[in-house]
């Protein structure tokens, strides 16, 4: 998103723009960071609930701050703005995600169905499903 803000022309833009959300859209979103949370922590369904009440807040968050920024310092700088907290998010997700520990509970080559009976098996797990 960085290298788009930079680009002279709107097919160079719309490539690396394009590439970088492609990037942040496949390695930062619930598919990847959901699961992340329950491999990672030692109270799963708690992770669960602050990742999905900070992505809830994304776009009211950002889709103002976005027009607010544009009209403060223009189009390009407010991109590289917004490239940044996202790198600074993501950098920062991975190094707490690096000191964490597996749950236990279910390992890479487990079946998808003892995986989900695992989880089924705790409480909260259970209490976060149903709500």
């Amino acid at each position: 998103m960085f290298v788009a803000s930079m680009q002279p022309s709107l097919a160079g833009f719309a490539i690396a723009y394009v590439a970088g959300c492609g990037l942040v859209g496949a390695m930062a979103y619930y598919h990847v960071t959901q699961p992340t949370a329950v491999r990672a922590a030692a109270r799963p369904e708690r992770a669960i609930v602050r990742l999905t009440i900070f992505g809830t807040f994304a776009g009211p968050v950002y889709l103002p701050l976005t027009e607010v920024l544009v009209n403060a310092i223009g189009w390009r700088w407010a991109l590289r703005a917004e490239a940044a907290t996202v790198s600074f998010a993501c950098l920062a997700a991975a190094a707490v995600v690096s000191g964490g520990r597996p749950s236990g509970k279910a390992s890479a080559l487990d079946p998808v169905s003892s995986a989900l009976r695992a989880a089924w098996g705790q409480a909260g797990v259970r209490r976060w499903a149903l709500a």
